[in-house]
């Protein structure tokens, strides 16, 4: 009986501690999906709000410029660039409908070497004011990404925690409950 009884401890102990295999295998899963959200998060903060932060001031420094030195061929190339650089980023429904009329205008009025007056000028630089405002906003919404993910791998790490302690304490118990009946067993007592 106590063959049988060591062989149950030892499965047992044996299940526990392949249940503690996987709550770390999952756990370190867990980790790199959340390292790979706050990753992506990052990228997009840096590859679609402060590129397109920088290709909006340049828009804003072509209308400066064409107001001051009308080279058509040259500013109908940088504003065409800044386009097609700016459509490559990923963009709101709203940031994209803007920047198309915006551009599809400034490229429109450059082509027919139209000087842009001051009241169309403070109109533009609204429009780009307006695109600037996105990337912000846009921006703190992947920030609060990020600080969810962040909160959700602190709870998941404690959850994770607790729970491997309370499985290494049952693993201890039952390694515990096969040896002790053993040593108590092999103890001779002798009245001497």
């Amino acid at each position: 009986m106590n063959w049988t009884f060591s062989i149950k401890n030892k499965v047992q102990a044996a299940l526990t501690l392949l249940v503690l295999c996987g709550i770390v295998f999952l756990s370190n899963y867990r980790l790199k999906k959340i390292s790979h959200k706050v990753g992506e998060a990052v990228q997009s903060i840096y590859e679609d709000r402060l590129l397109v932060q920088d290709m909006v001031f340049s828009y804003s420094n072509l209308l400066d410029k064409y107001k001051l030195q009308p080279n058509i061929e040259k500013h109908l190339t940088e504003a065409q660039t800044l386009k097609k650089k700016f459509l490559s980023t990923q963009l709101t429904s709203e940031e994209s409908q803007l920047i198309i009329d915006f551009s599809t205008k400034i490229e429109e009025q450059i082509e027919k070497g139209i000087l842009l007056s001051q009241a169309e000028i403070s109109k533009y630089k609204r429009t780009l004011s307006r695109l600037e405002q996105i990337q912000i906003e846009e921006a703190q919404k992947q920030m609060a990404l990020i600080k969810k993910a962040k909160s959700s791998q602190e709870t998941g790490y404690y959850f994770e925690t607790a729970i491997l302690i309370i499985l290494l304490v049952i693993a201890q118990v039952l390694i515990s409950a096969n040896t002790i009946p053993e040593q108590l067993s092999k103890k001779k007592y002798h009245s001497n």
